[in-house]
């Protein structure tokens, strides 16, 4: 219980720091002012009306393939391989659609171009097929954005906190709203694919299940003065992959759960003082049932989003850095 209260009052005590420094909260008169936040969002909204060029087009193409080949040995890279990038911007007045698209494949046999090699790498079907999986490499994505918003689609990555969503790279959907002196980011997709146990390797691989994420991030200040609250989970889907009970590498689906502040001010005008902290909660084996009953109440820290079990553990991180402004 001890322990329970010191996390929570080292959590709260940041933000009353950071909120005495901010620089929008000294104007509590302005806020309260009458019809305050019908003039602010107001203000906020009038200049999406504003359009620009019809159409806009820009983008490139890169391609890249190597070959290898010896003889008296195995190889020890791919025969031949194939990476495709491509970029394009659409721009459609003020609306912003950028698109990117990184797809790779090799030859398993041939050191030279083959079309049917590649063309059979590209069209496998990937499920329950590790080895199909390595053969091609296929990434897109797209982040259209119009003024302050921003939605994410496909392949994406995006930063919440140095301790919880790092740029991790994701597959599924994003926004970024920044009206004013406010901001929201929330995210959900896919953090890891599934691979299964492949027995007909050389090497058996480790099997991978598949890991999902949500999060979210809101904040409020400006590039002098902010303060931001985090929420961000992931878990392994325990039916995403089967694992034989013979197999001598049996992974267990794992389940972390992460509560971030972070917060900037300035000092006397030349110094920007960042602070990082965050409390995250990690469940080695989310198929674990053992449920401790004396720790049943710390799942009110994090809204009952969270159940920890016997091999449960909790980390409180911080993170500080002092910048001289010049």
């Amino acid at each position: 219980m001890k322990k329970c209260a010191f996390v929570l009052i080292s959590l709260l005590s940041i933000p009353f720091f950071l909120s005495a420094q901010l620089e929008p909260l000294e104007d509590l008169e302005t806020v309260s002012e009458k019809n305050f936040f019908k003039s602010y969002f107001k203000d906020v909204f009038k200049d999406l009306t504003d359009f620009g060029n019809p159409l806009t087009l820009s983008g490139g193409v890169g391609l890249n393939m190597r070959s290898y080949n010896s003889s008296g040995g195995p190889l020890r890279q791919d025969p031949f391989f194939y990476g495709l990038n491509a970029n394009l911007n659409v721009r459609v007045f003020q609306i912003n659609i950028p698109f990117s698209l990184a797809v790779t494949a090799r030859n398993r046999e041939s050191s030279l171009p083959n079309w049917n090699e590649m063309v059979d790498a590209l069209k496998n079907d990937l499920r329950n097929n590790v080895r199909a999986q390595r053969d091609r490499f296929i990434r897109f994505g797209t982040s259209p954005h119009y003024k302050w918003m921003k939605l994410h689609l496909g392949h994406r990555a995006m930063n919440f906190s140095k301790f919880t969503l790092a740029n991790l790279n994701f597959l599924g959907i994003g926004t970024e709203l920044t009206p004013g002196k406010f901001r929201v980011a929330t995210m959900y997709g896919r953090l890891a694919k599934a691979e299964p146990l492949d027995l007909s390797l050389t090497t058996p691989n480790i099997p991978i299940y598949e890991r999902m994420g949500w999060g979210t991030k809101i904040g409020y200040g400006t590039e002098q003065r902010s303060i931001d609250l985090i929420l961000f989970k992931a878990h392994d889907d325990p039916r995403s992959i089967t694992i034989p009970e013979s197999s001598p590498k049996q992974p267990s689906p794992e389940e972390n759960l992460s509560l971030g502040l972070n917060g900037q001010t300035l000092l006397f005008d030349r110094f920007r003082l960042r602070i990082e902290t965050a409390l995250s909660a990690l469940s080695p084996n989310a198929l674990d049932d053992s449920m401790q009953t004396r720790r049943s109440h710390d799942i009110i820290w994090f809204f009952c989003l969270f159940t920890p079990d016997l091999q449960s553990y909790f980390e409180l991180n911080h993170h500080a850095q002092v910048l001289c402004l010049v």
